[in-house]
């Protein structure tokens, strides 16, 4: 199989209007998105009833990525903290600050207190802490729902997609053209004819 990599970079290089047009990015959308997904109306219900009831077969503890982290406000609020630490040599500073860099791009947040705490920084998380609004859910092929998990949204059992946009159809999200230009372009490329 020959890959026309000419014509892939153009299509990474192409804005959100000009892609939709493209006939790759519109049969990505028919063959990964919508004829691999469907709404599931009931699945909000049966997480909500998992308050009430224990032995609801979804809970909502079992959605990944529901929650998230304001990273670039730790990252300020930490670096302030650190400047004015009278106590600190400017060399200290620079390799806290270098640290501070590699921990906030993993963005991991235990890793994350517990530098913060091995280091006598005193910021508390939790205040930075934000809950994603799910609008609705979606059933996906599971190699779309790798790609969504892998760009903090929210999914349930590697199976069912929590959208937290709405009003708009699936192939104007901005996650699903990502995952195009970032995935799938990547991986199948685009067959010369």
């Amino acid at each position: 199989m020959n890959i026309n990599k000419t014509r892939k970079e153009e299509l990474i290089k192409m804005d959100y209007g000009e892609l939709q047009s493209t006939e790759e990015y519109k049969h990505y959308v028919q063959n990964y998105i919508y004829n691999k997904s469907k709404l599931i109306n009931e699945i909000e219900y049966i997480l909500n009833r998992s308050y009430e009831d224990n032995e609801a077969p979804l809970k909502w503890d079992d959605v990944t990525n529901q929650t998230y982290y304001r990273w670039e406000d730790i990252k300020t609020d930490l670096e302030e903290e650190i400047i004015n630490d009278d106590e600190r040599t400017k060399e200290e500073i620079i390799n806290l600050k270098q640290e501070l860099n590699e921990l906030i791009l993993n963005e991991d947040i235990n890793d994350l207190e517990n530098w913060a705490i091995n280091n006598l920084l005193t910021s508390e998380f939790s205040d930075y802490e934000e809950q994603q609004e799910i609008y609705q859910w979606f059933i996906m092929d599971e190699r779309i729902i790798n790609q969504l998990e892998e760009r903090g949204e929210p999914t349930l059992e590697s199976k069912y997609w929590g959208r937290t946009c709405f009003g708009q159809a699936l192939e104007m999200d901005e996650v699903i053209i990502e995952i195009f230009k970032e995935w799938f372009l990547n991986l199948y490329g685009v067959v010369e004819e």
